[in-house]
């Protein structure tokens, strides 16, 4: 079992630095991974969390991590990946592997606010369809030297993108605990990335997802399946910073071990 933490790029804080830091601390005490959430916009539920507050791209916050860090991985949680150009994506994600050193986990999700999807022209309906296009297009720039395709989005004439990540294949974890979200990670991910599910939840959809990747013949895939939790140290984190919805800290380790079971 690995731990992360996430870093609060989501909660409207203006001390940039210190949000950072949080990245380069959690190496220091050993932690897995570290990651860092996406929006486009302060819409919706995140206006009302942290109004007009920063939300920080989730990607220039990891690349800055992967140059002060050694060790600890940096993982998207999730990205809303149709609103980026695949080709364009699957390049930065590539060199932002090279740049760590094979670090990157790349979580993705097709998001739920069609007000981001609208903002970037896209139909908001075709998510998707947009999601599994971005995933195929991204896989095979990253494993085919040179690439032939068409889809409504990219056309690929013998191209040839570089640079290749240094992990083969780079770890893509599905967001979401939809019965869609479950099909897709048996199909494209390495990994499959739940939120905030209970225990029994989480066991019955782990055992979904297997019966689907079986059904596919790709039960022998070595799958990651994680869980996010919220943890209460007790402090106060300021307004919007806090959760009334946490597992108290001294429970982390309990929590642990009944997902481990």
């Amino acid at each position: 079992m690995h731990f992360g933490v996430t870093l609060p790029n989501h909660r409207g804080i203006h001390e940039v630095d210190a949000m950072v830091a949080i990245g380069s601390l959690a190496e220091e005490m050993q932690f897995d991974s570290v990651w860092a959430s996406d929006h486009l916009l302060n819409d919706a539920y995140i206006e009302k969390r942290i109004g007009q507050g920063p939300y920080y791209s989730p990607l220039a916050c990891l690349t800055h991590l992967a140059g002060v860090t050694k060790s600890i991985r940096v993982g998207t949680s999730v990205l809303t990946l149709p609103l980026y150009p695949p080709v364009e994506l699957a390049k930065f994600v590539a060199t932002l592997d090279q740049l760590s050193h094979g670090r990157v986990i790349l979580g993705v999700g097709s998001g739920a606010m069609s007000s981001e999807y609208e903002a970037v022209g896209l139909n908001f309906g075709d998510r998707g369809q947009l999601l599994d296009e971005s995933l195929d297009v991204m896989s095979r720039v990253w494993s085919e030297p040179r690439v032939t395709l068409s889809t409504p989005r990219v056309t690929l004439n013998d191209g040839l993108v570089t640079p290749k990540p240094v992990q083969s294949p780079l770890p893509v974890w599905i967001g979401g605990w939809s019965d869609a979200a479950l099909r897709r990670a048996a199909a494209y991910g390495t990994g499959w990335h739940s939120s905030s599910l209970s225990f029994v939840e989480l066991r019955a959809a782990i055992k979904r997802l297997n019966e689907y990747a079986t059904a596919i013949g790709r039960a022998h895939v070595d799958r990651v399946f994680s869980v996010g939790v919220q943890v209460d140290f007790d402090e106060d984190l300021g307004p919007g910073r806090g959760s009334k919805d946490v597992i108290p800290s001294d429970n982390i380790g309990v929590a642990a071990d009944r997902l481990k079971r």
